[in-house]
């Protein structure tokens, strides 16, 4: 009930725009998310088949192994597209998802290419 609460909250404050309703914005969107991740991990402590489905334990060990290399190496082309194409939305965006479907493709080729997990992630 809270989170809904705090959901509501958000909605509302958004579209207001002094600088003191986008504060309580950024504050109940903070909120909303460790609401989010308390009720996650409750309902993973009460519910015992989630714990015995092994892939999705083994999937999230992955993403939690891979997740430092993806975001290290996906953000600063972002931000350099960001630079270069400014003001020009539509080419940053449609260079954004380019640029992510490639990343995807990389880390789908990862598990497979040695070469790529010790000199990109630093992993033998």
């Amino acid at each position: 009930m809270g989170f809904l609460f705090f959901f509501l909250i958000n909605i509302l404050t958004f579209y207001l725009e002094d600088d003191l309703n986008k504060v309580i914005t950024a504050f109940t969107f903070l909120l909303q998310n460790v609401l989010l991740g308390f009720i996650l991990i409750k309902y993973i402590n009460q519910n015992s088949s989630f714990q015995t489905n092994n892939k999705i334990n083994n999937f999230l060990s992955w993403l939690g192994q891979e997740s430092l290399g993806i975001y290290l190496w996906h953000v600063l082309p972002i931000l350099i597209a960001k630079h270069y194409f400014a003001g020009l939305t539509q080419r940053y965006y449609l260079f954004t998802f380019i640029l992510l479907i490639l990343l995807l493709f990389i880390v789908s080729i990862m598990n497979k290419s040695k070469f790529l997990k010790q000199y990109f992630l630093g992993k033998l």
